[in-house]
């Protein structure tokens, strides 16, 4: 033994020097050291992972050939000049090995969410220091000294090569011959393969660590960024993390409201989504391959072949320790010390996202779901709701109610019922039609920018869909009709049964937020004008219910500008401001092209004494009219405008809200330019 280590470390040359003779030995001993002793600190558990025990076979095939390049190096002291090149080459290509097979065991356990951790940051920390050896030993092969020191060169032969490196003529002459001296597989892998994957993997260390280029997917941040616009994103600011890991690296700040960020979907932790990786596999080396054939082959693509939406871009809108709700389309913000505040009158932040963006005002854009006619009819509604005195609400409620009672033990519930059936039935047939009407119209009005059509064919569809819209309250009529004939043959099976179900009183006062005190008188005037509505049905002395009822729907279905029943007006616009607009039925169910949902947000946290914690941020797309954001899921529910009514006649709407913060986990790095289209080039 002690024969074998004076052998190791003594030079094949006098003349060498030791520590560089010896220092890339040392590295080399203790670089296939640590892949061995990693191996023992895998925990058992995981060893019934296939990933795992590849990984293992790996790190002992590393092992092996390192012994291999130790014996030709050191003990056997038989190299040349390319063999020494080869074994440089193949140092570097090893630290990104030895980072990889020797982190698997870490993938799995943050893969599958064990409990079973590899000593945690301890066993991070004992990779790096195990990929940290190949690199210095990789960082030693690259001097001269070493060159010399091991014998693979002698001083003519680098003074050869170093003029070598100066003239450009003498490498070319230098190339061609050792084409002629290599065979085809070599000449493919050092003139092709081995600049591309040098290459990709610097990409990829710097995209990781540094910065990257993104490309804009969705128009979820227009204006602030169009579709398939590049931009800039730095990593260093938030503090990248360590590759294939949950840890950080120090950061230099925290995001702050206002800074657009890229981040990962938090989607991709749930083990039912499509977003997460198919395995482990897939996980480390999908970006890999991804990149290295130049987006041409993506292990892991939807069903339809195109990349998963993995991460994405979005603003900042409210940081740890505040809370914050939306109302009409306002942001309104919240802390310990601060009592609710439009985002607008916060000094130093502003309410950042457009919500009118309309055809009009924004040509390149794709798709839009709001546009000024039905603006018009929303902020109708918003100013008819903010000029009622909420203490009003209740006394009219009340008045409307008894009238309602009263109207319908004249009639008798049952027989008001079998009316109302036969004039649906009537007006079923119109109603599908106007409603398919208004379908077609809506989904051009959608993607107006991108007909192929002049402009005045658009400027026509414009009016169609306007003159259309006139006419829309007769699909609130009908709809209202479906109500009436429900509630009263509930009333019919069970007496007393509306009583109980219209609910006069409110406490707004008791509203913990702007979103709750509106919502509240949303709900008693949605209650109120349905019963004028209603009323005035019922005392209508023009014939019997079922005339008056057939003749006014049909001349609502008929006329482009129709004269309105009582309380129908008002009914048609809190209708579109709750529900949105009704298309056609599809499988027998209503189908609602919502505009509620996006204009509104209860507070969340929605405990009055709960904020954002710590780490924690709340991200919208400027384009909150079509951004999957932290305010929306993907499943939809109803909820109630005024929690204290749950009963039938109280309003409730569908919406997909999800409320739910992006934690730094998630956080990437910050969107610092857009870089192309150059007409669009900007730093933010």
């Amino acid at each position: 033994m002690k024969t074998l280590i004076q052998n190791l470390f003594t030079p094949g040359n006098d003349k060498a020097d030791h520590i560089w003779y010896a220092g890339p030995l040392v590295i080399h001993l203790l670089w296939l050291t640590a892949l061995i002793v990693t191996i023992f600190t895998i925990p058992v558990s995981l060893f019934s992972s296939g990933y795992v025990i590849f990984s293992i076979l790996i790190r002992f095939l590393l092992v092996l050939v390192g012994l291999r390049g130790l014996k030709r190096f050191y003990l056997d002291k038989n190299i040349d000049a390319g063999y020494y090149e080869f074994w440089k080459h193949y140092t570097g290509y090893a630290i990104v090995v030895t980072y990889i097979f020797c982190i698997f065991p870490q993938v799995v356990r943050d893969f599958h969410k064990t409990s079973v951790a590899p000593e945690g940051l301890g066993f991070i920390i004992g990779v790096l220091l195990t990929t940290l050896f190949p690199a210095l030993l990789y960082l030693l092969l690259s001097f001269d000294r070493t060159r010399l020191a091991t014998g693979a060169y002698s001083n003519a032969a680098l003074e050869e090569r170093r003029v070598l490196k100066k003239d450009k003529k003498l490498q070319k002459e230098k190339r061609k011959v050792l084409k002629k001296e290599r065979n085809f597989l070599q000449n493919l892998w050092y003139e092709w393969v081995e600049p591309i994957l040098g290459a990709i993997i610097w990409v990829l260390l710097i995209n990781h660590l540094l910065f990257q280029l993104y490309q804009i997917p969705t128009e979820s941040m227009v204006p602030t960024f169009l579709t398939k616009d590049r931009v800039i994103v730095t990593k260093t600011q938030y503090g990248p993390t360590i590759p294939l890991t949950e840890y950080r690296l120090p950061s230099f700040s925290k995001p702050q409201t206002g800074q657009i960020v890229t981040f990962s979907s938090p989607e991709m932790d749930d083990a039912d989504s499509d977003l997460r990786y198919k395995n482990v596999f897939t996980r480390i080396f999908q970006p890999f391959i991804y990149i290295i054939t130049f987006t041409k082959v993506d292990i892991d693509s939807d069903d339809a072949g195109n990349p998963k939406a993995r991460l994405l871009v979005k603003r900042v809108v409210a940081e740890p320790e505040e809370k914050l709700c939306i109302l009409n389309d306002q942001v309104y913000k919240k802390t310990e010390t601060t009592e609710w505040t439009l985002m607008d009158d916060i000094p130093g932040e502003s309410e950042y996202g457009r919500t009118n963006l309309y055809y009009n005002e924004n040509p390149l854009m794709h798709y839009q779901r709001i546009n000024p006619s039905i603006r018009e009819i929303t902020n109708g509604v918003i100013t008819l709701v903010e000029g009622f005195d909420s203490g009003e609400i209740p006394t009219l409620l009340e008045r409307e109610k008894s009238r309602f009672l009263s109207l319908i033990s004249i009639r008798g519930a049952g027989e008001l019922q079998k009316e109302l059936a036969i004039v649906l039935s009537l007006l079923s047939k119109p109603n599908e039609e106007l409603k398919s009407e208004l379908s077609y119209f809506l989904r051009y009005m959608s993607y107006i920018n991108t007909l192929q059509a002049s402009q005045g064919e658009k400027d026509e569809l414009i009016v169609r869909f306007g003159q259309t819209l006139e006419r829309y309250p007769a699909v609130t009529f009908y709809r209202e009709l479906s109500e009436l004939s429900f509630f009263l043959e509930q009333e019919a099976s069970n007496s007393g049964y509306l009583n109980e179900n219209i609910q006069t009183s409110f406490e707004p006062s008791k509203a913990s937020d702007p979103y709750d005190d509106f919502m509240i008188r949303v709900n008693g005037l949605y209650k109120y004008y349905r019963l004028v509505f209603y009323n005035g049905l019922l005392a209508s002395p023009a014939g019997t219910l079922e005339q008056m009822l057939t003749e006014k729907g049909l001349v609502l279905y008929q006329t482009e500008k129709p004269l309105l029943p009582e309380g129908l007006e008002e009914l048609f616009g809190l209708n579109v401001y709750t529900d949105g607009l009704e298309r056609a039925s599809t499988g027998g169910r209503g189908d609602y092209y919502n505009f509620f949902e996006v204009m509104q947000f209860p507070a969340y946290p929605a405990a009055e004494d709960e904020y954002l914690g710590d780490g924690d941020y709340f991200l919208m797309g400027d384009n909150r009219y079509n951004s999957l954001d932290a305010r929306l899921g993907r499943t939809t529910h109803y909820v109630a405008l005024d929690k204290s009514d749950n009963s039938a006649f109280g309003k409730s709407v569908e919406v997909s809200w999800d409320g739910h913060v992006m934690t730094r986990k998630h956080i990437q790095g910050r969107v610092r330019a857009v870089l192309f289209p150059f007409t669009r080039f900007k730093f933010f």
